[in-house]
């Protein structure tokens, strides 16, 4: 059956879902059952749902799901024009020198193996233009610094890797360097915010998520 998953809301063409860490959106390699989609259908959602913003396996937050073609393919075409707008919360190591940055470096694959992504020269082929626009929101005594960002393009491990090209790994990212916190276990990554236009309705749609126990016992520890 899987966990219950937080629908924050519902309608004939969309959902809007706050995906718990440690879930799969898509099948992929390791996993494929207990993905987002095979536990919404648990709940009664059919299986036909189509995920819009993909989220990593380990990180938190929300998620945009289609229930119909339609609304799948003009918000993917939101995705693809830059329109739906999306925060994260990160938990970083180390004291981040800077107030506010736009992250402007390519990102490719480097291990199909491992799934590990990696910067490359603007001329390389392997790298494909990504820009993560980061605000650093609280820092603590020199060991870490909770820092918003923002997303221009949405490439794979994104936030990750572009932290750790700055030499400010998430914490407990076992992939990209980050050093390892018993009170979160994985990659301290959240999508706190996304706002969009509903595909249909043209309503503004926006969406608030906390970050979960995990994650905020963590700050607390080291506020």
């Amino acid at each position: 059956m899987g966990p219950e998953i937080e629908i924050l809301h519902d309608d004939t063409h969309l959902m809007v879902v706050n995906k718990p860490p440690w879930m799969p959106v898509h099948p992929g390699q390791g996993h494929d059952s207990g993905t987002l989609v095979d536990v919404l259908a648990s709940q009664g959602y059919g299986s036909s749902l189509g995920p819009i913003n993909r989220l990593d396996k380990n990180t938190s937050g929300l998620v945009i799901v289609a229930k119909t073609q339609e609304a799948k393919a003009l918000l993917a075409r939101q995705i693809e024009d830059r329109l739906i707008h999306r925060l994260y919360l990160a938990l970083v190591h180390g004291d981040v020198p800077f107030d506010q940055e736009r992250i402007v470096a390519n990102i490719g694959r480097i291990s199909k193996r491992t799934g590990r992504m990696g910067v490359f020269p603007p001329w390389h082929e392997n790298g494909k233009p990504a820009i993560t626009n980061c605000r650093v929101l609280e820092r603590f005594h020199g060991e870490a610094t909770l820092v918003e960002c923002q997303l221009e393009t949405g490439r794979m491990h994104q936030i990750r890797v572009h932290m750790s090209y700055l030499g400010h790994p998430l914490i407990s990212d076992r992939l990209y360097g980050g050093g390892y916190y018993d009170l979160c276990p994985r990659q301290a990554l959240h999508a706190t915010s996304i706002t969009f236009q509903h595909p249909i309705t043209g309503q503004l749609m926006e969406f608030t998520s906390p970050p979960p126990a995990d994650m905020q016992s963590l700050i607390d520890s080291l506020r």
